[in-house]
């Protein structure tokens, strides 16, 4: 069986470039990450290098020079920079997946692994939940070896005893596998659950994207857009995290494009200039809640009504926040790289219902808007 070579490598350029892509959203606020960026584009470099994947290594061999320019003579990246070097982060991630597939292509046959891949199928355990597992496994192990020889003693028992003596014995093993066999069954539950754990990400792996599609939308606008994000430590499948990243970034881009006003006519209504769209993740039971918010104008009814009409959709006393779902419509009267093509809130419901969930929207005029994502934790077959 062939081996993978980007194995290591493809989960460590992964997490190098979020780290880059992070620290650049960051940088404005904080430019005290440039070392940081620094250590993680030459990194990235070596590693590239290693696997020989030249043009990777010369990308990041760019963004490096870049960063040490500015490292050694004290000063700050412009806005342009920050923006080009962003552009160059994106060209690894090509590259990378470029890379990935080629070599994919070459080992299928042999190991029978799929093409396609999902965004979030690798995990990073820590150790302490390693040690748990193999804890739990080391347990159920020792109470098997119980059970076993108390199943040894019952073999003796019958072979050695009268009747009377018998009975009186077996029902002291009787009792004794019984106690065996409860703790044996929690401890095998709690290693299930154990298991279980190790195969959920936190949600925050989504966060990085999401903040870069504001920041993007924001650019194309010419929109003032903060981004914020909460919940990052809940913890969820990511069979579930992986289709739901196109709703979640449809929902981040719609709140920048529709949602947030003009600094123009931000500063008229009173508000700051810079908009604010936040994603909150909330784990609620059995479900999680991916919160996607912004403090814009709210949702124009009479326009989704009009653009309703317009499709020849009934537009009566109903619920007119439902219209937003209707698959083709659209309030934009251009078409643009965000907005005016008519898809958009029909797929982020077919998305999570696919998952089995529900989306649901709240809107105030002047006040925002607010979109609710409920999903399962797992799509797992879950102990009933």
């Amino acid at each position: 069986m062939k081996q993978d070579p980007l194995r290591y490598f493809r989960a460590e350029a992964q997490e190098l470039t979020g780290q880059l892509e992070a620290g650049l959203l960051a940088y404005e606020k904080h430019p005290e990450v440039l070392p940081e960026l620094f250590r993680f584009a030459h990194t990235l470099k070596g590693g590239a290098r290693v696997v020989r994947l030249g043009l990777m290594a010369d990308l990041a061999h760019a963004m490096e020079d870049v960063l040490a320019h500015h490292r050694e003579a004290g000063t700050q990246l412009s806005k342009q920079e920050v923006t080009e070097l962003l552009g160059i982060v994106d060209a690894v991630r090509v590259e990378l997946s470029r890379a990935s597939a080629s070599n994919r292509d070459e080992v299928a046959a042999d190991t029978r692994t799929p093409g396609a891949q999902l965004d979030f199928e690798t995990v990073r355990i820590a150790l302490s939940e390693m040690d748990a597992l193999a804890a739990g496994a080391h347990e159920s192990e020792s109470l098997f070896s119980a059970l076993r020889a108390e199943l040894g003693e019952l073999g003796a028992l019958r072979r050695g005893h009268t009747t009377s003596e018998l009975a009186d014995q077996i029902a002291e093993r009787e009792r004794r596998f019984t106690t065996l066999s409860d703790s044996l069954e929690l401890s095998l539950r709690r290693l299930s659950d154990k298991a279980s754990v190790l195969r959920l990400l936190d949600a925050s792996m989504a966060f990085p994207e999401l903040e870069r599609a504001a920041h993007d939308a924001a650019a194309l606008t010419g929109k003032q857009v903060s981004f914020t994000a909460r919940g990052g430590n809940v913890k969820l499948d990511g069979h579930v995290l992986s289709p739901l990243r196109g709703a979640l970034l449809h929902l981040v881009r719609n709140a920048v494009a529709h949602g947030v006003e003009s600094p123009f006519e931000r500063s008229q209504r009173g508000k700051p200039e810079a908009g604010h769209v936040e994603v909150l993740v909330e784990r609620r039971g059995p479900r999680i809640a991916f919160v996607v918010s912004d403090d814009g104008g709210g949702i124009d009814l009479d326009a989704v009504r009009r653009a309703a009409a317009a499709q020849g959709l009934a537009t009566g006393d109903g619920d007119a926040l439902e219209l937003i779902f209707h698959p083709g419509l659209s309030t934009s009267s251009s078409v643009t790289d965000l907005s005016g093509r008519g898809v958009g809130l029909d797929a982020v419901r077919t998305a999570v219902q696919a998952l089995k969930g529900r989306v649901e929207v709240s809107s105030k005029p002047g006040a925002g808007t607010r979109f609710e994502l409920l999903v399962p934790v797992s799509l797992s077959s879950l102990r009933a």
